[in-house]
């Protein structure tokens, strides 16, 4: 079959034209009111993005106007007296560090933190948090907001992450961490911990503690089972994980980052004022392994001078706490070494009991109390009280 062109089929009339047009020009007509309203809309988020700008520029100006405070007013922020106690212990090294640092501001200060660094697997990852926590804690960016809470966090994670990406270092060591931060122009008080390093805050018979991070926590291990398929195991009656490590979070640890071991903190604003707290204690799990922390709030308030109330089996503790506050050095430790059954105990893991600051002297209490229970870990003890 032939088929023959022919010019006029493709030739429109002016009536078809118009009617081809008229979807074009309606189209123009909705594509130039579509214009119109985005160049509205990209007006208006310029409006914002400059309304966002002058709020961050407003934000920085009252940051700036917090740190010229008042004379009076800085003059009475709350200052505090702390010492520490640490020892090796039965351990062939001490693998604990620990920091009290007051950041100021134009020498204003701002806010006062004390750390406790527990090693394991050497020393090496709790140096790089001493030498470390205080430099990326002060230059983090909620700081600038006065969100303690997240500068903290991101600061236990960047210490984790810079500390891993080390040439060279150690894949099976790693430190736990426990800190507090005192804001002392916002009566504010923070702690955090990573691991079994342990802060203990007595306020008016309030007691605020962090939350040990334990393969033998439920919580744990559910993260640990659900999120990396690992199931933690018993050994010598200790759970662990990958059947090695006694803890499920921890800064370093690089070889144990597979199977859920994280640097993640536990972090708790405390609902008081700083001038309602009695006293703090920052320690290890050398301390805490043998000392509950009802016995270490009844041995506190008694070295303080204050009325204590204890459960009965609790009694001979106390009275072992009170023989070495006086200075009663053999006795303190026959009554010790008889609560833990290891009688005839002789050598006192170096802990000594002669600082006259109460601070010290209470540490020194502490840490010679959990040496003769049986501690077999080092053991570190900050005590914290206000001057």
């Amino acid at each position: 079959m032939n088929f023959e062109a022919n010019a006029s089929n493709f030739v429109y009339s002016d009536t078809q034209i118009q009617q081809l047009k008229q979807p074009l020009d309606e189209l123009l007509t909705q594509t130039s009111q579509r214009i119109q309203e985005i160049s509205v809309r990209v007006n208006k988020q310029d409006l914002e993005i400059k309304q966002f700008n002058q709020a961050i520029t407003n934000a920085d100006l009252y940051v700036d106007s917090l740190i010229v405070l008042p004379e009076q007013m800085h003059k009475n922020l709350p200052s505090f007296n702390a010492q520490c106690t640490t020892i090796t212990g039965r351990r062939s090294s001490n693998e604990d560090e620990e920091i009290g640092v007051l950041l100021s501001q134009n020498k204003i200060p701002y806010y006062q933190i004390y750390a406790v660094f527990d090693g394991h697997g050497g020393i090496d990852a709790a140096r790089f948090c001493k030498e470390n926590f205080v430099k990326i804690f002060s230059q983090n960016k909620f700081l600038q907001f006065n969100f303690i809470e997240e500068a903290i966090k991101e600061t236990f994670l960047d210490l984790d992450q810079q500390f891993c990406e080390q040439p060279g270092i150690k894949t099976n060591v790693g430190t736990t961490c426990a800190c507090v931060v005192f804001d002392l122009a916002s009566d504010k008080i923070v702690i955090a911990n990573c691991g079994d390093a342990r802060v203990l805050i007595y306020a008016q018979n309030d007691v605020f503690v962090t939350f040990d991070h334990k393969p033998s926590d439920v919580s744990e291990q559910n993260r640990l089972r659900t999120y990396f398929a690992t199931e933690t195991m018993e050994i010598n009656g200790v759970q662990r994980v990958n059947g090695s490590l006694a803890v499920s979070r921890a800064i370093g640890d690089v070889d144990f980052k597979i199977y859920g071991v994280q640097s993640k903190p536990n972090v708790l604003t405390v609902p008081c004022s700083i001038t309602d707290i009695l006293f703090t204690i920052v320690a290890c799990d050398g301390l805490f392994d043998v000392i509950s922390n009802d016995q270490l709030i009844s041995a506190v308030k008694s070295m303080l001078g204050m009325e204590v109330s204890c459960k009965s089996e609790d009694q001979k503790f106390l009275d072992g706490i009170t023989a070495y506050f006086e200075n009663k050095l053999f006795e303190g430790d026959a009554i010790f070494s008889q609560l833990c059954g290891e009688v005839g105990q002789t050598d006192s893991g170096e802990v000594k009991i002669d600082k006259s600051d109460i601070c010290g002297k209470i540490s020194q209490v502490l840490v010679r109390a959990a040496y003769f229970l049986n501690s077999t870990d080092n053991i570190t003890c900050i005590v914290i009280l206000q001057k």
